[in-house]
């Protein structure tokens, strides 16, 4: 009895290893499909542009790109504390190995190592974050989990029509992050964790927003206030040091696109099709049986999505959908339950 309790017993932590062996694997696979896309032979180059990989690395770039200062002051932190020999050896490994060969081969391959290692693990960990969310909205619904993972990892390669920047995957991962932090109330490692946020894109702000439609009725006001004007001042101050020690750097605080790019977009029909459909069916996905998905979900996307939406009309290019990353969960975990349901009618 005592030994047939026991093989019960390692059979079911076998069989529970193996699931989440299968887990990790699948994670991994899918975030280095999109790792692959995004990095392409030198995407994160950007030669000849205001946001070239040296210049950002360096602190030289124009702003507004410079200004998104995490990811690079992490490089050249990370650069700094590695001994020159070993990264010769690392760099001259992968070299050999003819991988990424335009990366490998340049004068800053040891930066772009890093870069692409940060890139992969963002990826990663926003496979996770949007696993855990999925298992907080949709407990008992474990098709609709793997389809927000998938469904929202395959959403970001349509996002980018034109560049991708070194500071995009810890965009979607850091705000994505922040919203798990948001909605398993961490107040306090929310704080703590807030300023890397900013530090890594001014759209950082929207958190705040977030915050505000999840705890609106489920928290008192007072601490809400409280808890938004301290991320608020955080902002503020983050923002304004970033601004301040690169405000000798040329360009400006935002681009200015709607006359040079977004009105001329639709005097290209191909261009202007092909963003008017993946916008239009990521749309239905988005906003079809609306009532009944989660308040907290069509709340967030719309606080969130609206004012990025507005800003890229004026101050980005409109056909870019890069320029929505933030929304990138909300829109994950709102399609996830559409596909669920029109796949088993």
């Amino acid at each position: 009895m005592i030994k047939s309790n026991l093989k019960i017993k390692i059979d079911r932590y076998a069989s529970q290893a193996l699931k989440q062996i299968s887990i990790l694997f699948q994670h991994v696979v899918i975030s280095f499909l999109v790792f692959r896309f995004f990095v392409g032979e030198d995407s994160l180059s950007l030669t000849g542009k205001s946001a070239e990989f040296g210049m950002l690395i360096d602190g030289t770039a124009a702003r507004p790109y410079v200004l998104r200062a995490l990811i690079p002051g992490t490089i050249r932190l990370i650069r700094n504390l590695i001994p020159g020999t070993f990264q010769s050896q690392l760099t001259s490994f992968f070299a050999a190995k003819k991988w990424l060969i335009f990366y490998f081969k340049s004068d800053r391959a040891f930066e772009y190592a890093i870069a692409l290692a940060l890139s992969f693990l963002f990826f990663l960990g926003f496979s996770f974050v949007l696993r855990s969310l999925a298992k907080r909205f949709y407990p008992e619904e474990h098709f609709v989990q793997h389809l927000v993972v998938y469904g929202g990892m395959l959403i970001l390669p349509l996002c980018s029509s034109y560049s991708h920047f070194i500071y995009d995957p810890a965009t979607i991962f850091l705000f994505s992050f922040g919203t798990l932090l948001i909605v398993k109330n961490r107040q306090i490692p929310l704080l703590i964790f807030f300023p890397l946020l900013v530090l890594n894109k001014e759209t950082s702000v929207l958190l705040i927003l977030v915050f505000i439609a999840y705890q609106f009725r489920r928290m008192p006001f007072i601490k809400i206030v409280a808890i938004s004007v301290s991320m608020g001042a955080i902002w503020f101050i983050f923002r304004m040091l970033v601004l301040q020690t690169f405000a000798a750097n040329a360009g400006v605080i935002a681009e200015f696109h709607f006359f040079d790019h977004n009105l001329k977009l639709f005097g290209n029909p191909a261009s202007a099709c092909l963003f008017l459909l993946t916008f239009i069916s990521l749309g239905s996905l988005i906003f079809y049986d609306w009532k009944t998905k989660d308040q907290f979900l069509r709340w967030g996307f719309i606080v969130v999505f609206c004012p990025l939406f507005f800003l890229s009309i004026f101050f980005g290019y409109i056909d870019e959908i890069r320029a929505l990353y933030e929304a990138a969960p909300f829109a994950a975990l709102l399609i996830a339950p559409s596909i669920a349901k029109l796949a088993r009618s």
